[in-house]
């Protein structure tokens, strides 16, 4: 990397503004992954350059720039200027160097051992026999063990005296395990991030975690479905993490409430008038913004405008009393706030950007709230999550749980979303009963449903919607279609998306029971838990497609033809699911007088035009 001088640089910049910053990051980003036992990344790059930020006629301009030569810092230094000139023909805040106040100081990530104490080659020997601690057995199909080391060198000086050093040490690892049993695919990961040194990457350590993972990939195997019941959770902090990270952080910060990113990532439920009056939450709930707490991810020592880290109560007793903004942000509401206006890299400008979010702790031990929990699910890892523009709805799926009753641990339990509508024979009317199954959650339970017509032998969702033939599931399992989004299609019903069968496939079983489908599935299932996921499925008997699809999903919907279908059919049917699903029944075409001639329910659908 080129050097450079900041504090001569600063000097010879020669320019009509207010205030003139530079931050300066180094960065050298190391990646080892050892994928189903061979190397998949061994590789390490570098970045380097600087930003200039002025500040003129009460707006800030910046300008990126990665070449230090005098001359092009001045070019860049002017074109910031002319962002700032810009800006403040349509200022929303004016501006002075209070927003910029000046800062002298030094950080250093905490480690024991540096990165180079621990050789390229014996990291990827870890990560390989991480790998090996991963496949537990033959059922362990597929496995990754994966090593990544970040440097930060930054550097930031201003023209009223600013001097600030701060060098980060990031690792990050993640270990992986597939296990496979029949048709049903489990996945269990396990993933660190934090401020140490190579320490991280202990043999014994990494050993141990990798045979938790693989063990706990075949336990979700044998699991029991989750519950489906309203219930008592009890939160690990590798999920709670999430949580707070998208209900409170994101939430509360001040440039989202202010409507900056509104565009980008969405609002807040929060308003600049609710901080000191909204109980956010329980009496006994606490909330800290906390960069100080030693080798975290997040942790530093002054934000990118000038403001020292430290430890603040956001939430205290349940009450809001502090929003995620930094002195910008600050000055613009009026919302008391905190030090985290950080940028992303040198050529990113700083925004509002959480840090280190703590729940604090209670009196309770673990064992004891498990103790207090007669019935409910532990939770842990996140798997998926989704929130709404306003971050006031959210879900958020586990990988790993544990059911709770009368205060302990007991069963290992995976998630259901997943519904299969089936019938034992052709014609009982099982396209019907899914279609409108589907349209109904949809529209009258105001939940996000997705429709796939896993009949790839007769399929007969768009024959029966009256819709033109198109690609859908087949393409994209045979490789026609590299993105299932292409075969995902919208409907005249917001929260209601289709997926038709697609072309008829002379290998149809093996692929409906290829990786490729239980990838497929477990995106659909778990990207968005609270997504309904509805498969049309072949007849129960005489076909395989169906006792493979079968083992996908949580609930089965049979489909019976009143005064057809014999009862010796149903039994074969119901012996070809899983006994521990929740099976139900429907009784279609059902003859009564009826003079209005409604008997038969109908529906309505079309596609959506976009």
């Amino acid at each position: 990397m080129s050097k450079l001088n900041l504090h001569n640089a600063l000097s010879a910049i020669d320019i009509q503004a207010d205030w003139v910053g530079l931050r300066e990051v180094k960065e050298s980003t190391t990646y080892r992954i050892i994928r189903d036992g061979n190397p998949q990344a061994n590789s390490r790059g570098a970045d380097h350059g600087v930003m200039i930020e002025v500040l003129a006629d009460g707006q800030f301009g910046y300008y990126g720039c990665n070449t230090f030569d005098p001359a092009s810092l001045q070019k860049a230094a002017e074109k910031a200027l002319q962002q700032a000139k810009a800006a403040a023909k349509n200022p929303i805040f004016n501006f002075t160097t209070e927003a910029r106040p000046a800062t002298k100081g030094n950080f250093q990530s905490p480690y024991e051992k540096q990165v180079a104490e621990l050789s390229a080659g014996k990291l990827n020997e870890i990560m390989l026999k991480a790998y090996n601690q991963l496949k537990v057995n033959d059922q362990i199909v597929s496995a990754s063990a994966m090593a990544m080391i970040i440097e930060t060198e930054s550097n930031f000086v201003s023209s009223n005296g600013s001097d600030v050093q701060q060098n980060f040490l990031m690792v990050q690892s993640d270990y992986s395990a597939m296990a496979n049993k029949g048709n049903i695919y489990q996945k269990r990961t396990d993933n660190h991030c934090l401020q140490i040194g190579m320490e991280e990457f202990d043999e014994d350590l990494v050993l141990a975690r990798a045979s938790r993972v693989g063990e706990q990939a075949l336990e979700l195997l044998d699991a029991d479905e989750c519950p489906t019941e309203t219930t008592n959770l009890v939160l690990a902090p590798d999920q709670m993490m999430l949580q707070i990270h998208e209900s409170v952080g994101h939430a509360l910060e001040v440039d989202r409430i202010l409507g900056d990113e509104r565009n980008y990532a969405g609002w807040s439920f929060v308003r600049e008038e609710d901080f000191g009056k909204l109980q956010y939450g329980s009496n006994i709930m606490n909330i800290t913004f906390d960069p100080t707490v030693d080798s975290q991810f997040a942790c530093y020592g002054y934000d990118d405008g000038g403001l020292k880290a430290e430890r603040d109560f956001i939430i205290k007793d349940g009450l809001l009393i502090k929003g995620l903004g930094g002195k910008e942000s600050q000055l613009r509401s009026g919302v008391p706030g905190v030090a985290n206006f950080r940028a992303s890299s040198w050529n990113r400008a700083p925004i509002d950007r959480m840090a280190n979010l703590n729940l604090e702790p209670g009196d309770s031990t673990f064992d004891e709230i498990i103790a207090a929990v007669d019935y409910g699910v532990y939770m842990e890892t996140n798997r998926s999550w989704s929130i709404d523009d306003y971050r006031n709805k959210f879900q958020f799926g586990c990988e790993y749980g544990k059911l709770i009753e009368n205060g302990k641990l007991t069963k290992t339990l995976k998630n259901p979303n997943i519904i299969m509508v089936t019938s034992s024979r052709p014609s009982e009317g099982k396209t019907f009963t899914a279609t409108n199954l589907a349209l109904s959650i949809a529209s009258e339970q105001d939940k996000t449903v997705l429709l796939i017509d896993a009949d790839v032998l007769k399929p007969n969702i768009l024959r029966t919607l009256e819709l033109k033939p198109r690609k859908g599931l087949m393409e994209y399992l045979t490789g026609d279609v590299e993105d299932v989004s292409d075969v995902l299609y919208h409907t005249n019903v917001d929260k209601l998306k289709l997926i038709p069968a697609g072309k008829s496939h002379h290998l149809s079983t093996e692929m409906l029971a290829s990786y490729k489908m239980h990838e497929t599935v477990d995106e659909f299932a778990n990207r968005y838990p609270d997504r309904i996921v509805i498969f049309d499925t072949p007849p129960l008997i005489g076909i395989n497609e169906s006792a493979i699809l079968a083992n996908f999903a949580g609930q089965a919907v049979v489909v019976v033809e009143e005064g057809k279908a014999k009862i010796a059919d149903i039994k074969l049917a119901v012996e070809r699911l899983n006994p521990e699903m929740a099976i139900g029944f429907v009784v279609n075409k059902s003859v009564h007088n009826d003079t209005d001639h409604s008997g038969y329910y109908g529906y309505y659908y079309a596609e959506r035009s976009e």
